[in-house]
């Protein structure tokens, strides 16, 4: 009997042995720990877009495109003309008349100049005013120049025209002629255009005819 019960004994315990192995094998292994990614922080400087997925280097959707080769420049414009250091300076020969307006006066004034833009403008604010008792400017001091535009030659004056300002028909033809001789002394202009608040008007002052433009007499 205690043959049997030793032989008894001993099975049991293979057995739960046995069932203790077996359990352990059973068991599912535990997922190794996630690896933590570092964070990637945006380069300072970056724009939300490139964050968010847009390729490194893609310029600016509003960026102005660049002028394409052969475009030309826009001509020159007081509103074009880079400001810039005194360039020249020159003797100019003015025009004026007499207390009668009989006949054109011929003076001379020294002028200097920041762009050549600059030095039509000074020939014209010239002629509004004379220094001198003898010699009664044509263009009155109340005419304003708009804008002054040149290119290839073409000069355009774009003035106000208050009615104080008009003369009468003797007047008005020296006037144009005291101007056309003042701006075709500068060996570049080729033509001179007057326009009123950026009208081409057949007359300025109601009496003589106006031409656009007037050209140079060789």
């Amino acid at each position: 009997m205690k043959k049997i019960a030793w032989t008894a004994c001993q099975l049991a315990l293979i057995i739960a042995v046995t069932a203790g192995c077996a359990g352990k094998q059973a068991a599912p292994a535990a997922a190794p720990p996630a690896e933590e990614q570092p964070v990637q922080e945006a380069p300072a400087g970056q724009d939300a877009a490139a964050s968010e997925g847009e390729p490194a280097g893609t310029p600016p959707q509003n960026q102005e495109a660049e002028r394409p080769a052969g475009v030309p420049d826009k001509p020159a414009t007081e509103e074009t003309e880079p400001d810039k250091a005194e360039t020249g300076s020159m003797s100019i020969k003015v025009y004026y008349t007499d207390a009668n307006q009989a006949e054109l006066l011929e003076s001379t004034q020294e002028i200097s100049y920041p762009s050549e833009l600059q030095k039509y403008k000074l020939a014209f604010q010239a002629l509004q005013r004379s220094g001198s008792d003898n010699q009664a400017p044509l263009w009155s001091e109340s005419i304003e120049i708009q804008q002054i535009r040149f290119e290839n030659g073409a000069l355009t004056l774009n003035i106000s025209l208050p009615d104080a300002a008009r003369l009468g028909a003797g007047g008005e033809a020296l006037a144009l002629e005291a101007l056309t001789k003042t701006m075709f002394q500068f060996p570049e202009v080729n033509t001179l255009d007057l326009l009123v608040d950026g009208e081409a008007v057949e007359s300025l002052m109601g009496h003589v005819d106006l031409e656009h433009p007037i050209k140079r007499n060789i």
